[in-house]
């Protein structure tokens, strides 16, 4: 009797691993996609927001745009910058995450 409560509880005890693992990988690979689907919206939001700013210095070169105006776009396009620069830097260590999970990480790559 005592084995066979042994060999239950040890079957329990990998199921539940096994779910937890199941639960981790799809929560990394649901992380992944979000990092993706924001690397493109920043993509598209530094593009607009240079592009304001370039309008927004050529208006300001011919004198329709004050220095108030221009230096809000800048600072817009300089957070837009680094909003890039952040998903940039999410999306790489959220495909390492899932390499990991999955067991395609380089075992030659140095996390340093």
């Amino acid at each position: 009797m005592s084995q066979k409560l042994n060999y239950e509880n040890t079957k329990l005890s990998v199921d539940r691993t096994r779910l937890s693992i199941i639960s981790e990988v799809t929560q990394a690979y649901n992380d992944y996609q979000a990092r993706v689907a924001e690397l493109e919206s920043t993509a598209k939001a530094l593009a607009a927001s240079e592009r304001a700013y370039q309008t927004e210095l050529q208006r300001y070169d011919i004198g329709i745009s004050t220095l108030v105006e221009l230096s809000q776009s800048q600072a817009l396009y300089v957070q837009a910058q680094s909003n890039r620069l952040q998903a940039v830097y999410s999306y790489t260590f959220q495909e390492k995450l899932l390499d990991y999970y999955i067991g395609n990480l380089n075992e030659t790559l140095s996390l340093k």
